[in-house]
């Protein structure tokens, strides 16, 4: 096999645990002693975007389960963010988030990036939000910002985020969604740096751009066989 890039252990995100990732098998990563970690199914022309990967992108949502974290853990436990109460119609979850949360830049994961990526992901008209087909986002919310079907009613089952502070934040919904912090534990709906996003363009997971996440493990280097 080609030279292959590492994913280096991320120890400045305090919210990271890379004992959460799965064991070495021996066939498409291997590990040291070092936190260091290899991934060997990441091609050279694949995008490190999970918003925007397909479900048959098992290779890229897998990296992205290393190098990006997500608001909750799965079966309900914590993720980026630290507790989470529902009101009784079920229809908004305040939400408030590590105070150490970081990107491996350095940036705080706090709630302007969060309504940030929330917004990408349902708003077409947002910068962000590029020309992906957003999979995930359609498969499990049915439909994008300002869709109105002929009955009037919106299609998208979110209706919006709003800011309480650096750290709280709510989440609007038209109907409730029982399973909503299982299906925001999945690698397609990761925090990503919107700085980052912003800079890289129509780029952003390319293997040109750089790859930043608040994950148990950050990109050290991809090069150009392709591994990561």
């Amino acid at each position: 096999t080609p030279d292959s890039p590492d994913i280096a252990n991320n120890g400045d995100n305090p919210s990271a645990d890379p004992t959460d990732a799965p064991e070495d098998t021996g066939d498409d990563m291997s590990g040291d002693d070092m936190g260091e970690m290899v991934m060997a199914s990441i091609s050279s022309d694949a995008r490190l975007d999970p918003a925007v990967a397909s479900a048959d992108d098992t290779a890229v949502l897998e990296a992205s389960s290393y190098i990006y974290d997500t608001l909750f853990g799965a079966d309900g436990t914590e993720g980026l963010a630290l507790d989470w109460a529902v009101s009784d119609d079920g229809l908004t979850y305040e939400v408030r988030l590590r105070a150490n949360a970081v990107f491996s830049d350095g940036t705080p994961v706090d709630s302007d990036a969060v309504i940030a990526n929330f917004y990408r992901w349902f708003d077409p008209e947002n910068p962000l939000h590029g020309a992906g087909n957003y999979e995930a986002w359609l498969m499990y919310f049915e439909g994008f910002r300002e869709e109105v079907p002929l009955d009037g009613e919106p299609s998208s089952l979110f209706d919006g985020v709003e800011k309480v502070d650096d750290l709280n934040f709510l989440i609007h919904l038209f109907e409730p969604m029982d399973d909503l912090t299982d299906i925001l534990a999945m690698p397609q709906f990761s925090i990503l740096n919107p700085d980052v996003m912003e800079a890289a363009g129509a780029d952003y997971g390319l293997q040109a751009t750089p790859i930043v996440g608040s994950g148990a493990y950050q990109v050290q280097s991809w090069d150009a066989g392709g591994l990561l």
